[in-house]
């Protein structure tokens, strides 16, 4: 059984308890206050320029937003066909070059419209002898020295004399040279070609 001095102790030894936990509740408050201060006196004498500023966290990488990869065997057949476009188009660039192309070109347009705007069908037109197929002659012949002009263009002036004859003769014998329009291509066709020559290498000047 507990005596009478055991009674008194043991609030006495409570109340201490309790004393000390409220002293240690006190010191961790005065730390932590103490820390929160410090930490507002480093951020303001950072923004002053006392302290160097903190490095930014990098920011993470987000896997949503990645590039999509496009498949090697797409990028490859991309690759094969712009290497066959490039090559496509600089041989196209040196033919166009080397021969009267832009003339060659109108003399054809000037046969082919010629023929287009033939009234008979070709049928009526080998019955009809040789009046009737003058249309096909003299466009046909046009397209012929047209590609005469762009494949042996060391005949070119050959080639720009007849095609000249034949735009002119299909306006007599052949529904006004196609309405006159295959008759002016002609004519502009075989004036560019007689007229064209190979280009001339520059100069260069004296030093």
């Amino acid at each position: 059984m507990l005596t009478r001095r055991d009674e008194l102790a043991e609030p006495a030894g409570i109340a201490d308890a309790c004393r000390h936990r409220a002293a240690r509740h006190a010191r961790v408050r005065h730390r932590a206050r103490l820390a929160v201060e410090q930490e507002s006196d480093g951020r303001i004498s950072g923004d002053l320029g006392d302290h160097p500023a903190e490095p930014l966290p990098a920011p993470a990488e987000d896997a949503d937003f990645e590039t999509p990869e496009v498949p090697s065997a797409a990028r490859r057949a991309l690759s094969a066909v712009s290497l066959w476009l490039g090559v496509g188009w600089r041989w196209f660039r040196d033919f166009r070059r080397t021969r009267p192309f832009w003339g060659g070109l109108w003399m054809m347009l000037g046969g082919w419209t010629i023929m287009s705007l033939t009234i008979a069908p070709i049928v009526v037109m080998l019955s009809a002898g040789a009046s009737g197929v003058a249309g096909y002659v003299t466009g046909g012949g046009l397209m012929v020295l047209g590609l005469i002009a762009w494949f042996a263009p060391t005949q070119r002036l050959v080639a720009g004399v007849m095609g000249g004859i034949l735009a002119v003769a299909a306006f007599v014998a052949s529904n006004l040279g196609g309405f006159l329009l295959g008759t002016l291509l002609g004519i502009l066709g075989s004036a560019m070609v007689f007229g064209w020559g190979p280009k001339k290498p520059r100069k260069r000047a004296e030093s």
